[in-house]
C-alpha cells in the first residue's frame, strides 16, 4: 500500500483510492490499516479528530448501521465531541461482534436524520448517492466507513464527501490527530 502521508516509525499505511473535485464538493475514498498492536492508540485519536471536527455544526451528526438484511440503525446526536468519538469508538473497535458498515452525516440546522435517510431500508452508499445526498442539502458531510478486523490488521476504509472548502481542514486534522506515530 503506497502511504498517503509518513506516519514516522509506524508501520501505518493509507492511501487515497478514489477522488474527485466539483464546483462544490469534493470526495475521497481511503483505506486506513493500522497494526493491532497501533489500534488503540490510532482509534482514539481519531475518535478525538472525529468529534472535535463535526462539533462545529450548528445541527445535529447522525449515525446509521447499515445491518445486512435488517433495517437501518439510526442514531442522532447533538454536535458534541464526547458524544460523537465515544460512538465512533463503540462502533468500529471497541466491540468486535457488532462491527459492521456505517453512514455518518452532518445534518444542517433542521434537518432530521429519517428525512436524509429511509428508516425502513438501508441507503445506498455509491459516490453518487452521497454526493446528491450532501448536493441536496439534506446533509452537510456524508462518511462511510466500512472497519473491518483482520489478520495482522485493522482497516478503516470508506468513502467521504464533503463542501469543497472543507476538504484541507479534514486532511490537516487527520494529519494532525496521527502525528508523532
Amino acid at each position: 500500500m503506497t502511504p498517503l502521508w509518513p506516519f514516522g516509525k509506524q508501520a501505518l499505511a493509507a492511501r487515497v483510492q478514489t477522488h474527485g473535485v466539483s464546483d462544490l464538493l469534493c470526495w475521497f475514498g481511503f483505506e486506513l490499516q493500522v497494526p493491532y498492536r497501533e489500534l488503540a492508540s490510532v482509534s482514539r485519536r481519531l475518535a478525538g479528530f472525529f468529534g472535535l471536527f463535526w462539533q462545529r455544526s450548528a445541527g445535529a451528526v447522525g449515525f446509521v448501521g447499515l445491518l445486512p438484511e435488517e433495517e437501518p440503525v439510526l442514531v442522532s446526536y447533538a454536535p458534541r465531541k464526547d458524544l460523537i468519538a465515544q460512538r465512533f469508538l463503540t462502533s468500529t473497535v471497541e466491540n468486535p461482534t457488532h462491527t459492521f458498515p456505517q453512514l455518518w452525516l452532518l445534518l444542517p440546522p433542521g434537518v432530521f436524520l429519517a428525512q436524509a435517510v429511509d428508516p425502513s431500508r438501508s441507503p445506498e452508499v455509491s459516490c453518487q448517492a452521497l454526493q446528491v445526498l450532501v448536493a441536496s442539502g439534506l446533509a452537510g458531510q456524508a462518511l462511510y466507513l466500512d472497519p473491518q478486523f483482520g489478520r495482522k490488521s485493522y482497516r478503516f476504509s470508506g468513502l467521504w464527501v464533503l463542501p469543497r472548502g472543507e476538504r484541507r481542514p479534514l486532511l490537516s486534522g487527520v494529519r494532525a490527530a496521527l502525528k508523532g506515530l
